[in-house]
């Protein structure tokens, strides 16, 4: 077996599962799952029948040493008094029993060294077999063990060898794909993957879900082109959740890291994403908030940042209409957010604060700048993108008011980009 028997790189499993064992009061307080709660509940079991033991000898050796008439003292209201020789056979019986339930306790912890031990050994072949036979169908019965092993160990101080080595084995990245398994199986698990990473609880967590994802979108276009809409579909759908929903615990690099790892013939999805973003999110008010709004922008510029890699392609004309579409949906968006920040519905009616402050718009600004200047930039989009751009008369009388307002005028960076975006041509 490999390093993961000992916990990978946290040291042997005993002196883990002692150390998780110490924590596990103080951790079990600040833990919310129902997997923590059935932990806790065993212990609490195993910790009552080893003390109603304890009280059941510890009775026996009381009755044994008074000699049975402890009913009588009882009886009488009185306290019985043991002679020398009494006391010496009680000490000795104590003893016996306290060094019996530190040799359950011992027992215990023994099991549940095993117990880890033939866990970490069983996930060891799972990553065997996954390394050594990657192109197995049954890769997709086990990836989502795998996720669910995760999820369950997450807040568990007990198990975390096993949750590191889940996790370690889950991240790792993979060259060959899994072939031969049923379309609607590959699209059923990405789906499956998606839903986890929107109530993912962490992001190191959240970016193992986006690596999985990948892996697994990779696999059914590789193993059925025509399923590539439906990947589209997806990530569109998780889009929607990270701009809409308030707990949703989606980020920007969720899709931005896929993108940047994917081969260039890849990328077309992701292009259409980035025009989404910002034709749907990029106005104001229509994302859950001004934050969400700002990382639309974001996720599109970090999407966009790839265009250098479509040079490596023969033929980039697949991309010509969505880069029109993002670049004019860059536009309108950008138009719309600076008349509303110019405007009074940018003041909050309770607090009088501003909704999109200088900071927000600072960065929705500096982005869309240097998307533009990337598009512009490009051997293989730069036609597409000049016949794009077409700044009007209200574009550029928008940003004079801008640079002129009160509330912005203040900020040299806001001013210098509104010179700055006046002339995008």
């Amino acid at each position: 077996a490999k390093e993961g028997i000992s916990g990978e790189e946290g040291g042997n499993v005993e002196t883990q599962v002692e150390l998780m064992d110490d924590m596990a009061v103080n951790s079990d307080e600040e833990m919310g799952s129902g997997n923590d709660n059935d932990e806790e509940d065993d212990e609490l079991l195993s910790t009552e029948a080893v003390d109603e033991e304890l009280r059941r000898k510890i009775q026996e050796a009381l009755g044994n040493s008074g000699n049975g008439d402890e009913h009588e003292a009882s009886a009488s209201g009185e306290e019985e008094e043991f002679d020398d020789e009494q006391m010496e056979v009680f000490d000795d019986k104590l003893a016996e029993i306290f060094q019996q339930k530190k040799q359950m306790k011992q027992d215990i912890r023994g099991l549940k060294i095993s117990f880890v031990n033939f866990k970490l050994r069983v996930l060891d072949l799972v990553d065997v077999f996954l390394t050594r036979q990657p192109e197995s169908p049954l890769v997709l019965l086990l990836l989502p063990m795998l996720l669910d092993l995760i999820r369950s160990t997450t807040k568990d101080s007990r198990n975390k060898p096993i949750h590191d080595r889940a996790f370690s084995i889950a991240s790792a990245r993979r060259s060959k794909l899994p072939v031969g398994f049923e379309t609607k199986d590959g699209i059923d698990l990405l789906t499956s993957i998606h839903e986890r990473a929107r109530r993912a609880s962490d992001k190191p967590t959240l970016m193992m879900m986006s690596n999985v994802a990948m892996y697994m979108a990779r696999a059914v276009v590789e193993n059925d082109p025509s399923a590539e809409p439906a990947i589209y579909d997806l990530y569109r759908a998780s889009l929607t959740d990270f701009m809409t929903r308030k707990a949703s615990q989606m980020i920007s690099d969720f899709f931005m890291v896929p993108a940047s790892r994917t081969q260039p013939t890849h990328l077309l999805p992701f292009w259409r994403l980035a025009a989404v973003a910002i034709a749907e999110y990029g106005h104001p008010l229509k994302a859950v908030n001004v934050f969400r709004q700002v990382q639309a922008y974001t996720l599109a510029a970090g999407i966009f940042s790839n265009v250098s890699r479509l040079e490596t392609l023969d033929d980039t004309k697949q991309f010509a209409e969505p880069t029109k579409k993002l670049l004019s949906g860059l536009q309108s968006a950008v138009l719309d957010t600076v008349k509303f920040v110019v405007s009074e519905k940018n003041k909050n009616s309770a607090s009088g604060k501003l909704v999109i402050d200088q900071q927000r718009l600072r960065e929705i600004l500096q982005t869309s700048s240097q998307l533009i200047a990337k598009s512009v930039k490009s051997n293989a989009l730069n036609s597409v993108a000049k016949k794009a751009l077409q700044p009007s008369a209200e574009w550029t009388e928008a940003f004079d008011a801008l640079s002129q307002s009160p509330s912005f005028s203040s900020s040299k960076a806001i001013v210098n980009l509104c010179n700055s975006l006046k002339n995008i041509d």
